[in-house]
């Protein structure tokens, strides 16, 4: 089965790509406050660790956060 989310904590927080059930397309969060959605997950990886997306409301930049870029280097837990 495919994996519904992945995720990659640091000193900055728990960041997560979801699969979103309502439009099918992949979100990318921090602690939970959404920064733009993708068509996939990859994109929205690639897209945090250059910090192209929204800033959480903190003003954090994403891009000076030292996100993996690859999907691969993130945890993909299945469910099922």
């Amino acid at each position: 089965m495919d994996p519904v989310f992945y995720a990659y904590s640091n000193d900055y927080g728990l960041w997560t790509i979801a699969r979103s059930a309502e439009d099918g397309r992949w979100h990318a969060l921090l602690d939970g406050e959404s920064l733009g959605s993708y068509q996939s997950p990859q994109d929205a990886a690639e897209c945090l660790a250059i910090g192209f997306v929204w800033f959480p409301r903190s003003g954090l930049d994403p891009g000076e956060c030292d996100l993996p870029e690859r999907l691969e280097d993130w945890n993909h837990p299945t469910l099922g």
